[in-house]
């Protein structure tokens, strides 16, 4: 069976980089008196 998506001229999702703008959101609106430190790591790709 062949897969009719094309390979290139698409934009392929990037969850990682929403993920990282999501926890840079979360970071700045935390409550006063919370640390500001923020961790992001995972397989790169």
């Amino acid at each position: 069976m062949l897969d009719d998506t094309p390979t290139y001229g698409s934009i392929a999702p990037l969850r990682n980089v929403q993920a990282l703008t999501e926890l840079i959101s979360r970071v700045q609106a935390r409550l006063d008196g919370l640390p500001g430190m923020a961790c992001f790591h995972g397989p790169s790709g």
